[in-house]
């Protein structure tokens, strides 16, 4: 509240801040600042997290929301409406959760669009009406105050969010080591001179750093365990942007190859829209029918295919998720299939006691049991036949 305050003086000395302004500074405090400052640990963790936040307050959803809510409704209107949006907003989120409930959640999302429409045009009427008396002064700084007091806010946000971070990693310093207080002095001087203000770097000095660097003998020994953490870290972006790179490079080859019939040049399907969600599907399905064979009477059981009731178990397939079981009658053999949208089919089963596994795709699926439908191959795993696994 002291930062708050502080920053209200300061618009007082430009003329952005007045006590009129009191009521408004209030609102903005609970519903952005305090939320802002719950969330602390956004600063270190998301990435572009100022400027995310800045664009937040700057964003033309900022303005259109600020005029929705300049003038207030007749109370029978507002009693009546405040309720129903209210119900609709709670369904829509209840229904986001589920894929199977998209249309409700589309349903909620065209609602609410024609309320806010609605407000916007009951808006903008009873400005044109009014024109001759809205004080266009204090309704801009109006506007205007939850964006630079936002923005004002960050600069405090940072700092704490660097304190923070810096006394975690003075912790690991401390903890556990069999360096002497004077090497953990040093050690935090290093640490310092060469972090300074980089919060997210700061972050990631974790409890095997602070060990290291504890332990040094002296200045030069220290500042070398903080180059090779900065290294350590440069790696680790390099990773990550390689990771993310090879992620939207993937989304790219599918989006270009969608509906492309063929084959490239190791025999791979070209177009491989849910190859991987079906594969991974269908592996976790056999590893819960070996954990049944094992541990429940030695047979396999069509009750597994009932387990992929989550949404992580699915990997990413809806929860309609189109795949059929087939278990032969002694429960000795068993087999799962399922088509993807680009039409092509992948199997996984078994012809016999765990570990054996046998995997199949093709234009078609299998027509029986691993070992008895030679659509499967010669054998267990047989890559020659699973080149699109």
């Amino acid at each position: 509240m002291g930062y708050v305050a502080l920053e209200a003086w300061l618009g007082s000395l430009v003329s952005l801040w007045s006590w009129s302004l009191l009521k408004e500074t209030i609102v903005w405090f609970f519903v952005t600042g305090f939320v802002l400052l719950l969330n602390i640990s956004k600063v270190t963790k998301e990435r572009h997290y100022i400027r995310n936040r800045i664009g937040a307050v700057v964003g033309i959803s900022v303005f259109l929301e600020f005029l929705t809510n300049l003038f207030v409704l007749p109370l029978v209107a507002e009693l009546l409406l405040q309720p129903f949006v209210a119900v609709v907003a709670v369904v829509g989120v209840v229904a986001a959760r589920k894929a199977e409930h998209r249309q409700a959640k589309r349903l909620t999302e065209g609602i609410l669009a024609i309320i806010g429409i609605g407000l916007l045009a009951y808006n903008i009427q009873q400005i044109i009406v009014g024109w001759n008396e809205l004080d266009g002064r204090a309704i801009l700084l109006e506007l205007a105050l939850p964006i630079w007091m936002t923005v004002g806010l960050l600069p405090f946000l940072y700092a704490l969010s660097l304190y923070s971070n810096y006394e975690l990693a003075f912790g690991w310093i401390e903890f556990d080591n069999k360096g002497t207080r004077r090497s953990r002095v040093r050690a935090k001087i290093v640490l310092i001179v060469r972090l300074n203000i980089r919060g997210k770097t700061v972050h990631h000095f974790d409890i095997y750093w602070g060990k290291q660097i504890a332990e040094t003998p002296s200045f030069k020994a220290a500042w070398n365990v903080v180059s090779r953490f900065h290294q350590a870290q440069k790696d680790r972006k390099e990773r990550r942007e390689a990771k993310e790179q090879a992620a939207a490079d993937e989304q790219e080859r599918l989006k270009r190859y969608a509906g492309v019939d063929g084959t490239d040049d190791r025999g791979r399907r070209l177009d491989r829209r849910e190859f991987k969600e079906t594969t991974a599907t269908l592996q976790r399905l056999s590893m819960w029918q070996r954990g049944w064979y094992i541990n429940q009477g030695g047979r396999y059981r069509k009750r597994v295919l009932a387990f992929l009731d989550g949404e992580q178990d699915r990997h990413g397939l809806p929860a309609s998720h189109g795949i059929t079981m087939k278990i032969r009658e002694d429960g000795q053999a068993w087999y799962a299939w399922r088509r993807t949208v680009s039409g092509w089919c992948f199997a996984i089963g078994a012809a016999g006691p765990p570990p054996d596994q046998w995997e199949y795709d093709g234009a078609e699926p299998p027509s029986g049991f691993p070992g008895e439908d030679p659509a499967w191959g010669d054998g267990a795993l047989s890559y020659r036949e699973t080149s699109n696994w």
